[in-house]
């Protein structure tokens, strides 16, 4: 009887913390702007799948966001079992609503995710270590959306490896994977090509390796140039091939010295070639769409010059010039099929890239509370 009790009494204040605490989260929702893009001009379809992350944070109140061009949604509007898988992971709640049964399981979604048209392709990682060796498991879901046949199948890849990027080309899985062998300590990036029939390895071929240096104060590294769409299919990927030299300061170790090259892999041929293209002559290279790869640069004045490079025909676009003065912090920018996202300060605008010419103009705004005073943006995404 004490046991019911005392369980009962348990089971009476939780119930009362959580309403306590709805209560508080409802109090302090009312009271929050509802921001909304307003459109000024262009195609409002390019912003359907547009996310704007931020941060609305007035005198006590201090919560996070996501504005689309459906509205605003708080943290504080959350409910417990959002909280804890996540706040806001747009690609796999879009999945999972729409293909519930082929993403049941799913913990998250990043590299290890291919979607067109027709497949949606899930990787599932795995690893086993015996001794000093380890084992990388692949557990490769596919999903045909026209017939709604669903393949699976295991691959098995020797060394310490973790997925790139994946891509289905000719009727074929490729899984690109980053490999790191134990005892000489190069990286590669390698290119399994599986077979859905068979669910087998056809062929593994090394598209970059890098040896490392004898010396002991310079190391090697292989990157990807991060994608807008990292699940989207690319014709190229990008890779900066990288050799850092290090010395011990007052303050740590740092760097003193660092060459890099540009590798450029076309996903349908098979090819690769360099890119020659320095930092110190074209500026930074920011961003990548599998077609365009995006170099900024700010002028004295303090605008931004963004500068897409043409992966395939090797040259440039025109540039786009967007006038920011001495603002130059929260500046947020995105690329998506060939168009440049630009959002800062109160503006939303989106370039087409041939052209130059703004596609899209979109305001953000607050019928309640117009000023942007208390609002900081810090990220953007595709759905």
């Amino acid at each position: 009887m004490k046991k019911f009790i005392k369980s009962t009494i348990v089971m009476i204040l939780i119930l009362g913390s959580l309403g306590t605490y709805y209560v508080q989260s409802a109090m302090v929702t009312n009271d929050l702007p509802r921001y909304h893009i307003e459109k000024v001009k262009g195609e409002e379809e390019l912003i359907d799948n547009l996310i704007i992350r931020g941060t609305y944070s007035h005198e006590e109140v201090n919560d996070r966001f996501v504005l689309t061009n459906q509205g605003i949604e708080y943290s504080s509007e959350l409910n417990i079992v959002e909280r804890f898988e996540g706040q806001y992971n747009f690609t796999r709640q879009r999945l999972r609503e729409k293909y519930p049964d082929f993403m049941r399981g799913t913990q998250y979604v990043h590299n290890n995710l291919y979607e067109d048209d027709q497949y949606l392709i899930l990787v599932k990682e795995d690893y086993e270590y015996e001794q000093s060796e380890a084992q990388h498991e692949l557990e490769i879901s596919m999903l045909n959306k026209e017939s709604k046949e669903e393949k699976e199948f295991e691959v098995t890849v020797k060394e310490m490896s973790h997925i790139v990027d994946i891509q289905y080309v000719d009727s074929n899985v490729h899984i690109y994977i980053k490999k790191r062998n134990h005892q000489s300590q190069n990286i590669s990036i390698v290119d399994l090509t599986i077979n859905p029939n068979s669910g087998s390895i056809e062929n593994e071929t090394v598209l970059i390796e890098s040896k490392q240096s004898n010396k002991k104060n310079q190391y090697v590294n292989i990157s990807q140039l991060g994608e807008s769409v990292n699940y989207a299919p690319m014709q190229y990927l990008l890779f900066r091939d990288q050799l850092e030299t290090v010395e011990e300061g007052t303050d740590g170790m740092r760097v003193t010295d660092r060459e890099s090259e540009l590798l450029a892999y076309n996903t349908e041929t098979g090819e690769d070639k360099k890119l020659d293209l320095s930092q110190k002559e074209y500026g930074l290279a920011a961003m990548f769409d599998g077609k365009y790869l995006y170099f900024e640069v700010y002028t004295e004045q303090g605008d931004l010059v963004m500068k897409p490079y043409n992966v395939e025909s090797e040259s440039f676009e025109d540039s786009i010039t967007i006038e920011v003065g001495k603002q130059r912090t929260n500046i947020l920018k995105t690329v998506k099929d060939g168009q440049l996202y630009i959002v800062h300060n109160s503006k939303v605008k989106v370039f087409d890239v041939q052209s130059g010419d703004v596609v899209y103009e979109g305001k953000i705004v607050s019928g309640d509370n117009p000023d942007l005073e208390f609002v900081y943006f810090d990220f953007v995404e595709f759905k």
